[in-house]
């Protein structure tokens, strides 16, 4: 089942790293709406949220991922298109 989940993608005030953020998921926000996961590489960002996704077994697969909006390279928000994870039986 396809399902869309907005993700915000931002740099980080301490030591400029890039981190990943997911809004409003029960798992992937954390308990606070304070969990992040570090980018490693903006060039691979599909990757990177689809091995998250899929590590954490909530997505099969990333369909799609369409950047929404921005502001000068500090914060991207994109929306993400995942087939759901199905867990096998």
């Amino acid at each position: 089942m396809r399902k869309n989940l907005i993700i915000s993608v931002f740099v980080a005030h301490h030591n400029l790293k890039q981190y990943i953020h997911f809004n409003q998921h029960y798992l992937l926000s954390g308990s606070n709406h304070n969990l992040n996961f570090p980018l490693k590489n903006p060039n691979n960002l599909f990757q990177e949220v689809e091995d998250i996704l899929r590590i954490n077994l909530v997505a099969e697969n990333v369909a799609k991922m369409t950047k929404l909006n921005g502001e000068n390279g500090v914060y991207w928000d994109f929306r993400v298109e995942y087939n759901e994870w199905i867990e096998s039986k």
